[in-house]
């Protein structure tokens, strides 16, 4: 599997994501204290979809308030979960943005079994999941 490079995650980036199935990683530019350790990475969650531009899109779309478009229209839980804990204020995000990367592969059921190995892997070093994914334990 071969990720892209971090991109920002703003809509003028969402173009250069393919629109097939893969993974994706959304990250903020500062280390996350964890359960069993610090992730380096600031990894918020891990993600996968059949069409990485739209979900990623869904993503970016429902982090903002409902009035612009968000959850309701663009309905990505873990997105919304962002919104709800007021992230961006928290993360400083006109700051410091979020960032992205992905990497495609051949089909939706090959994504979902990447992303739960992702999850896996994160949880078994850091004891816990990314801070937005709402899986129990995996």
């Amino acid at each position: 599997m071969k990720w892209s490079k971090w991109i920002d995650l703003d809509e003028k980036n969402l173009n250069r994501i393919d629109k097939m199935p893969g993974v994706y990683e959304i990250r903020y530019s500062k280390p996350i204290p964890r359960l069993l350790g610090v992730e380096k990475e600031g990894i918020l969650m891990i993600g996968c979809g059949k069409n990485l531009r739209r979900r990623i899109t869904q993503f970016l779309k429902s982090i903002r308030k409902p009035s612009e478009g968000g959850y309701k229209l663009y309905p990505h839980i873990e997105g919304y979960r962002f919104y709800e804990l007021r992230l961006d204020e928290k993360l400083e995000i006109k700051k410091n943005p979020l960032k992205f990367r992905f990497a495609k592969l051949k089909t939706k059921t090959i994504a979902e079994k990447k992303e739960e190995e992702l999850l896996k892997k994160y949880q078994r070093k850091y004891g816990e999941l990314p801070p937005l994914n709402n899986r129990g334990g995996v």
